[in-house]
């Protein structure tokens, strides 16, 4: 089956609805997937407290606009996401600004911390993202240290509240098998859309702790594993390069073959993000503290699946033996105070 992913160009937030309408109407509409009061559950990315221009969180100009599409085609749009670390979510949703959106078009916030789980295939997956009619992943266009690219189906791990993501590393160490954990969330929540924020996206040592840039796109597909493919390709990636990409196309999750590519070709819009350090030789490459940024607030300590971290002599110390390489301590910290380093 063809599937098709649009590609719009968008350089300024301000103009960002327009550039998703057209990039839905170039894949066949919103009418396509909404019904007349159908709940419509979005997605975003919330991995923590930043503020939009830092790249790290969907900006809210893209959670406003496609809030106001859904209501447009009679939808019952409401937001939802749990932040990386367990406690974090409701001072996210503050910091990013979706609290704010959400609150001006009056729909429902969703904390999944807070709203319960479903068991499925041994995980707890949050009870919206398979209680409703719709759901619509909003993902951010970046890099990723552990994954090396986070796209459509990476942003479901958003669906494991709190605590629960460290454990979920520790007991899936491997890429592979990461990948195919991820996997299994998105096969669960079924996703009917991927609507992806690339007009500031993160390159570098993402998710968190890269460096901004204009990438100035949307993409659209109603199939995120295309989706994804695209993004991937888009910003310099062998997208079958990327685990969670290679993985569907061998479980027959999504379309990585028969893709129409709608809109703007790649070769006029592709930029070739910086990739992260860990992509080298990620065996080698260990997180270091930044002595003169680190506030001691102990969030690596308690994010850390592995109890890898401690605190000596009043400094912040890494049991290089006991790391599993995850890389969730300079993917939390709030202070950007943990980089990597390739010994």
């Amino acid at each position: 089956m063809l599937m098709k992913v649009s590609i719009v160009k968008c350089n300024d937030y301000s103009k960002v609805k327009n550039s998703i309408k057209q990039s839905l109407d170039l894949i066949g509409g919103l009418e396509k997937i909404i019904k007349p009061d159908d709940m419509v559950l979005l997605k975003v990315n919330l991995l923590m407290a930043k503020k939009p221009e830092q790249a790290v969180t969907t900006h809210p100009s893209v959670v406003k606009a496609v809030i106001q599409l859904v209501k447009e085609k009679g939808g019952i749009p409401f937001v939802g996401d749990s932040a990386g670390g367990a406690g974090l979510t409701d001072k996210a949703f503050e910091v990013s600004g979706i609290k704010k959106v959400v609150e001006e078009e009056n729909v429902e916030l969703l904390n999944f911390e807070t709203t319960g789980t479903y068991r499925v295939k041994g995980l707890n997956i949050a009870k919206p993202l398979l209680d409703s009619d719709v759901v619509i992943s909003l993902p951010k266009l970046k890099t990723h240290t552990f994954t090396f690219f986070t796209g459509a189906v990476k942003n479901f791990f958003g669906g494991i509240p709190g605590k629960q993501k460290s454990e979920l590393h520790s007991k899936h160490q491997k890429l592979e098998d990461f990948s195919n954990m991820l996997l299994d969330i998105y096969s669960a929540v079924k996703p009917k859309l991927g609507i992806m924020d690339g007009v500031l996206g993160m390159e570098g040592d993402g998710p968190s702790n890269g460096e901004a840039v204009k990438s100035n796109i949307v993409l659209s597909s109603f199939d995120c594993i295309a989706l994804d493919y695209v993004s991937s390709a888009l910003i310099g990636y062998n997208p079958m390069g990327i685990a969670t990409t290679r993985l569907a196309y061998k479980r027959k999750l999504g379309e990585t073959e028969n893709i129409e590519i709608a809109g703007e070709k790649i070769e006029n819009v592709k930029i070739d993000f910086k990739k992260s350090v860990s992509e080298d030789a990620k065996e080698n490459v260990v997180p270091i503290v930044d002595r003169e940024k680190c506030k001691k607030c102990l969030t690596c300590i308690s994010i850390c699946p592995v109890n890898a971290i401690t605190i000596i002599n009043e400094d912040i110390t890494f049991n290089r033996m006991k790391c599993i390489r995850c890389y969730c301590c300079s993917e939390i910290c709030p202070e950007g105070a943990i980089g990597l380093v390739n010994v």
